[in-house]
């Protein structure tokens, strides 16, 4: 199972475009619920019904496009029922809309508890997408989950967030790291990567993906959930753009970047990033 996890702005949402159109897989907009789920008390009492209302409460329910019953129907079949099998119930009825016998996820913020995911979902596997900080502080700044406005919280965020998740990655059965630079240049390289990762024959289709990504995309209003605009959207429905790569050489000012990379720098250099 394919989670694609990274910093916000890091090209997340085109990776998933990319694996949804593969014609065996369907991947879900971000859920968050799943770590809600790793954290219920499963010995209390109507672990199901807990289950199922965890679910259809939380604030991501009406973007899955399944129905509260049919989860609860589904649930009901299952004869020896923990929260792994229900979420396995929940992603095998998301698939099932597209006729997909595979499904993945990708919410970054799963990026700080991959751990706890794992020991959930043990066939989970974790594709870590990395962008050049400077190029994720100039599309996260001004947004309403942005860490800050000015580049020393911004820097100090993008470092924090990339060297924990590398080094929870580490510790984990199946952990793949691609650069948004490659995925944007090669992405049928990164694609056959992550699809070995995942034990998925490679597909065509994904290479593809604009022909599905703009339904999928609009399919649960995605860039109507925020107030500012949020070109999010266009750019991964669109054809890989190779100026995504590297703005920061132009639009960052001389001294945005000194204060990015006082605070970044080791960590720009440890990717390899000039």
């Amino acid at each position: 199972m394919p989670i694609v996890v990274g910093v916000p702005r890091s090209g997340t949402t085109l990776l998933r475009v990319m694996l949804d159109a593969h014609p065996g897989m369907a991947i879900p907009p971000e859920t968050g619920f799943a770590l809600e789920v790793a954290r219920m008390d499963r010995q209390a009492d109507d672990l199901r019904g807990r289950f199922v209302a965890t679910l259809a409460s939380y604030h991501t329910w009406p973007h899955m496009g399944v129905s509260e019953e049919a989860l609860r129907a589904r649930v009901a079949e299952i004869e020896e029922f923990d929260a792994a099998e229900g979420l396995r119930a929940f992603y095998g009825l998301y698939a099932e809309r597209f006729e997909a016998s595979r499904y993945g996820d990708k919410t970054p913020m799963y990026r700080a508890h991959m751990g706890e995911l794992e020991e959930l979902l043990p066939e989970a596997r974790f594709i870590h997408l990395i962008r050049d900080g400077r190029d994720v502080a100039l599309s996260v700044r001004g947004l309403s989950f942005a860490p800050g406005n000015d580049m020393t919280t911004l820097a100090r965020d993008w470092s924090e967030s990339v060297r924990d998740t590398r080094e929870q990655g580490k510790k984990r059965r199946g952990y793949l790291e691609v650069r948004f630079d490659d995925l944007i240049l090669d992405p049928e390289t990164e694609l056959r990567r992550i699809c070995e990762l995942v034990e998925m024959e490679f597909s065509a289709r994904m290479l593809s993906y604009v022909d599905t990504a703009r339904e999928r995309l609009e399919e649960i209003g995605l860039g109507k959930k925020l107030s500012e605009p949020n070109p999010v959207p266009e750019l991964a429905a669109g054809p890989p753009v190779a100026d995504r790569i590297g703005h920061w050489r132009d639009a960052m000012t001389r001294r945005e970047r000194d204060e990015f990379e006082a605070v970044a720098g080791d960590t720009l250099e440890e990717l390899g990033y000039a």
